[in-house]
């Protein structure tokens, strides 16, 4: 008597690596805020140097405005900068996080894979087997195929 199982295709063919380096965006936001600290030291010193002490007139107002004009803008600048580099920082975390999980998931189809090795040499080796044991074969069949079913909507979902 032939007894037909259908074994499940090992999917998705390939789990896709997400792209990105985490470590070398560390890297720059750690430049963003090095940068940011420039613009801030900047605009703290344009504020320290608007008293000058003996200076006076209308050359010292200009200087004043201009002065302070300059520390309003470094310091907004220091403001933007600092969120690019928190922009930044943010990517690092998630790509770290997306990269743990593709890990994850690449250890899941290896044991899925293995599984279905498993499955395919069982039964090859089952010379006359039972109602019971085709029934069990069955049984593995369907629970690997609904195990890739939610690998691949895990991998969707990663990418």
């Amino acid at each position: 008597m032939t007894v037909t199982i259908e074994i499940p295709a090992s999917v998705p063919a390939q789990i896709r690596k997400p792209e990105g380096d985490a470590g070398g965006a560390d890297g720059l936001a750690t430049t963003i805020y090095a940068a940011a600290g420039r613009y801030e030291e900047f605009a703290d010193r344009c504020r320290e140097l608007q008293e000058l002490g003996s200076w006076a007139g209308i050359a010292y107002q200009s200087y004043q405005d201009a002065s302070g004009e300059a520390s309003t803008e470094h310091s907004a600048m220091a403001t933007t900068v600092r969120r690019v580099g928190r922009g930044v920082t943010a990517f690092a975390d998630t790509l770290r996080d997306l990269l743990r999980d593709h890990e994850d998931l690449v250890e899941r189809k290896r044991g899925l894979d293995d599984r279905r090795t498993a499955l395919i040499a069982d039964i090859n080796a089952a010379t006359e087997a039972t109602d019971n044991e085709i029934a069990a074969f069955r049984e593995r069949a369907v629970d690997l195929r609904i195990d890739y079913s939610e690998l691949v909507t895990a991998d969707d979902y990663l990418q």
